[in-house]
């Protein structure tokens, strides 16, 4: 967990250390780069926990399976404390794709965000939740992602905003900027579970159904015999005594071949 905006404080010492760096610095091309990084104590602050409502991850979970290409989306989202929050509804604004790429019109995307606004955002809801599909490709974002993030952002002086990354693996990474709370949660700073019922989620359900399930491990029947090479295929079925002169395809590993079934006189 990151703060988003440093105090004054904090302003005041990185200035000093700066200027103690100045005194010292050596440059060799002209040029120098200064960088500093702050998280919160590690225990300090909690984690964040983002629920997805039954209607919105199907509907997400949906977009991710059945499109081929690349897919965006933005969410209804509710704050339901500090540092919780439950995605409502998922809406799909106009955009142009391609295999890994999501392109929005900039006019067109903020009439249709005015639009939804006036449509969905409450008191308790918003709609800064947004998403957008890997297909197979690794959840970790792009640099075009991160620039996105900034772009949303960098007006933003209070809310929240939370961003996805999924793709047809199930696997995804969350961000959850809490400008209220002075705090940008990481994907690791964040806990995602899908509500089924009121006292009920989802992995709760799974946990329980595994437990109703036992795996059937298949052991080989002795005496069986696999020729360990592929004997020549006999135009007549009668000369091929002991096998069955048709091929057969099986599953062997990741693709598909041919053998033989075979029999014992």
């Amino acid at each position: 967990m990151k703060p988003i905006f440093l105090n004054d404080d904090e302003k005041k010492k990185i200035v000093a250390e700066f200027e103690q760096k100045l005194a010292k610095m050596k440059m060799f091309d002209g040029s120098f780069e200064c960088k500093y990084s702050y998280s919160y104590e590690k225990g300090k602050m909690q984690k964040a926990k983002l629920w997805y409502a039954p209607e919105a991850w199907a509907k997400m979970t949906a977009l991710v399976d059945m499109f081929p290409a690349e897919i965006g989306w933005q969410g209804s989202v509710e704050r339901l404390s500090d540092n919780e929050w439950m995605v409502t509804d998922i809406f799909v604004y106009p955009q142009t794709v391609t295999a890994a790429h999501v392109d929005t019109d900039e006019q067109e995307f903020g009439k249709w965000l005015v639009d939804m606004a006036e449509e969905h955002c409450t008191e308790e809801a918003t709609i800064n939740f947004q998403g957008h599909s890997h297909v197979n490709m690794s959840v970790s974002p792009s640099v075009t992602d991160l620039e996105d993030q900034r772009t949303r952002m960098e007006n933003m002086k209070r809310g929240y905003y939370i961003f996805t990354i999924q793709n047809k693996k199930r696997e995804s990474k969350t961000w959850i900027y809490d400008y209220d709370n002075n705090v940008a949660y990481m994907p690791e700073d964040i806990e995602v579970d899908v509500m089924v019922y009121a006292h009920e989620t989802l992995y709760d359900f799974i946990d329980e159904a595994k437990g109703m399930v036992t795996e059937h491990k298949y052991t080989p029947t002795k005496g069986t015999v696999v020729p360990a090479t592929m004997p020549k295929k006999s135009d007549k079925k009668e000369d091929a005594k002991g096998f069955y002169g048709d091929y057969y395809p099986y599953l062997a590993g990741n693709g598909y071949g041919y053998g033989y079934s075979y029999y014992e006189e």
